[in-house]
């Protein structure tokens, strides 16, 4: 294992990968003529009819701006080892040992913390943050680690588990083990950026029972990369909380000691005791997350409420189920992590009975019957956290709540219309499409099946269970958003996420430019380069009429009749600023006043599709598909960074050149570059990641 800390100065970017919300599915591309399509909002955290606070978080993601500027992260990994494929230690804390008698103690946890040391390496390290811990100035020159003095073994192959013990050379007062690791060179802070530490697995040897633990300097390889980072359960308490719902940040106070900032997304659960509400500064938590190198954050899977009155001393866990038996109520759990005891083998045997609680998306209840359908359903994607009382001889935990999360809820089909012929016997219904993404071969109607752990939204967002819902659409037909997958053989979309929609009218905002004006009809198609309130960034124009009532305005500020206004654009293509209202969700654009913006000179810009992303040269290649002011030469252009260009992620939230080429090694994305072409290369000084929508 090594660790690893770093000191970072950097802003917390609201780091929303390519956004899978519903929300961002839906988003209304709106058309006087054509049939309308329409928005729908998907957020787990926030109250659901409040679009107008939706369509503005896209102009900018809110933070607490959490740079963890003078925190020290220690993180854990291992070197593998063939010879076991478990390897539980206890881990009660850590400190940073430096000149003169310095200690630091950078995590501090009396009844421990259990981690499998062995799950760290899948050929190349995978790495836990521990810990953080603010570090004074100074040099240091060791990491010290408390542990306890038996660890848990799973051998290879056999899983056979077993027992060892560090040498009582390594004892402490306590009875525990002090491991050391001595650091060369030595860190000095401040200017240290991290330290590595290898608790190299695979040269511990193991004789009689007694081990004796090998520690060395590391180089961290693979630290910046986040698909490296394990997920680990934080109990601490949350802090403020800044941004729009669900992308949300906040400093979580640990109880190990330090702090780490926090973000949220869609994706993130919230299991509450006896409510569901969204995140709420000064309450205790458990959150499960996974470390992201490029915010210096943690991403939260789970946030999990700790009641007053929960207990603490309950075991807990978290990991991949198999061997579900859903008669005999009875799972195996292969533990990523655990608190409270140490396995003995592989997997942990999980029982359940009348008294358990039984948790789905956003802690809704689920009864048994419906838990154990869904984790069936959800195959290797099933992920399981869950507390009870653990029985060291039978090593069998008896759970007092469970909580399934599935890995591949996010699915790609979506379809968003009118309900009809509802019925309870199996929980489907009917669904007349207005539109959909993901539907190939769906007709204009499809049918729609509840998964066993559907997370349901009903009015303003408020979390509804399956027999709530079906009420409502019993009393009529209503206007729902749904995702999940679908089968086009048998015309149906397995629904595990459910949204009602209410209306709600919205003022708007656009800018862009103009082409194909029809004075006859009053129409014409408006490339939107910038819009408030509604969002109406694709790549194509959507096309506009006039409404009679429309006011015209010239680019000296003159008031324009309708042929006015129409030669002008039939003369050339022109600017324009529009204001306007829009219902959301289904409604039609209805324009209330035009102002033709002063002439000025365009500069070349494009679109299309990134490859060939080459950090060091600062230049990627674009698939145009489309592009203004400038004749390209034929096939992929050539794009290189302009000293100091402007560079804007999700949102349109400012990144840095890291965290963009960041985003498109990750895979190829759509984005728009402004600036000037010159022999087949062009020098962008700004680009613009489009997020799918």
């Amino acid at each position: 294992m090594f660790i690893r800390g770093v000191v970072s100065a950097t802003n917390q970017l609201c780091h929303s990968h390519e956004s899978t919300l519903i929300r961002d599915i839906y988003q209304v591309r709106q058309s006087l003529t054509a049939e309308p399509e329409s928005q729908m909002k998907r957020s787990k955290l926030c109250q659901f009819g409040l679009f107008v606070l939706l369509l503005l978080s896209l102009f900018g993601c809110g933070g607490a701006g959490g740079s963890l500027a003078g925190v020290f992260n220690l993180f854990i990994t291992d070197d593998a080892s063939a010879t076991y494929q478990g390897v539980w230690v206890k881990l009660y804390k850590a400190e940073l040992q430096g000149d003169g008698g310095k200690s630091v103690v950078l995590f501090d946890s009396p009844e421990g913390v259990t981690v499998n040391l062995r799950q760290l390496n899948d050929g190349a390290s995978k790495f836990l943050l521990l810990a953080p811990g603010t570090v004074p100035d100074g040099t240091y020159n060791k990491v010290q680690f408390e542990i306890n003095k038996t660890v848990n073994l799973v051998a290879a192959g056999s899983g056979i588990a077993s027992t060892a013990q560090f040498p009582a050379a390594l004892d402490n007062p306590a009875g525990n083990s002090l491991l050391t690791a001595n650091l060369s060179p030595n860190i000095v802070m401040p200017g240290a950026n991290k330290v590595v530490i290898d608790f190299d697995l695979k040269h511990w040897d193991v004789v009689n029972g007694i081990i004796t633990p090998v520690l060395k300097h590391h180089d961290g390889t693979g630290l910046e990369d986040g698909s490296r980072h394990e997920r680990f359960e934080y109990n601490g308490t949350i802090g403020p909380i800044s941004g729009t719902a669900p992308t949300l940040s906040f400093d979580f106070a640990l109880k190990t000691g330090g702090n780490i900032h926090v973000t949220t997304d869609e994706t993130t659960d919230i299991v509450g005791q006896g409510d569901n509400a969204g995140p709420t500064a000064g309450r205790p938590a458990e959150i499960l997350g996974i470390f992201d190198p490029i915010t210096n954050s943690v991403k939260a899977n789970i946030i999990h409420y700790i009641s007053a009155g929960e207990a603490s001393d309950l075991a807990k866990a978290a990991g991949k189920p198999s061997n579900i038996n859903s008669e005999a109520g009875s799972f195996d759990l292969a533990p990523k992590y655990t608190k409270g005891f140490a396995p003995k083998g592989d997997k942990v045997s999980i029982t359940t009975d009348s008294n358990t609680v039984f948790k789905g998306k956003h802690g809704v209840t689920l009864s048994q019957g419906d838990f154990f359908a869904a984790l069936s359903a959800a195959g290797d994607h099933a992920s399981i956290d869950l507390d009870g009382t653990y029985n060291d001889g039978s090593n069998t935990l008896a759970a007092k709540d469970v909580h399934i999360e599935n890995d591949a809820e996010f699915a790609d089909a979506k379809a968003y219309g009118q309900t009809s012929n509802p019925t309870t016997d199996g929980f489907t219904f009917d669904l007349a499409i207005a539109h959909s993404d993901g539907l190939t071969g769906a007709g204009s109607s499809i049918k729609i099946q509840l998964t066993p752990d559907a997370d349901i939204k009903g009015p303003h967002g408020v979390v509804t269970t399956k027999e709530q819902f079906f009420s409502l659409l019993a009393e009529k037909a209503r206007t729902v958003g749904i995702r999940g997958s679908f089968n086009a053989d048998t015309q149906t979309l397995l629904a595990a996420h459910i949204e009602y929609v209410v209306d709600q009218t919205v003022n708007i905002t656009a800018k862009g430019s103009t082409s194909n004006p029809n004075n006859q009809t009053g129409e014409f198609d408006f490339l939107v380069t910038q819009a408030s309130g509604i969002d109406l960034s694709h790549s194509t124009p959507i096309h506009l009429t006039v409404n009679a009532n429309a006011t015209f305005t010239g680019p000296n500020g003159e008031a324009l009749n309708y042929d006015t206004f129409f030669n002008l654009l039939i003369a050339g293509s022109q600017k324009l600023n529009i204001t306007g209202a829009v219902t959301l969700p289904g409604g039609a654009i209805s324009i209330t006043g035009i102002t033709v913006q002063a002439s000025d000179v365009i500069q070349p810009d494009a679109r299309g599709a990134t490859s060939t992303p080459n950090s060091d040269a600062g230049s990627f290649v674009l698939t145009l598909s489309e592009h203004h002011g400038f004749n390209p030469a034929e096939g992929p252009m050539n794009v290189l960074l302009a000293e100091g260009a402007v560079l804007k992620g999700p949102q349109g939230i400012s990144i840095n050149r890291g965290q963009l080429f960041s985003y498109l090694t990750e895979h190829s994305r759509t984005a728009k570059v402004t600036g000037s072409y010159s022999d087949g290369i062009f020098t962008a000084t700004k680009v613009e990641l489009i997020f799918n929508q």
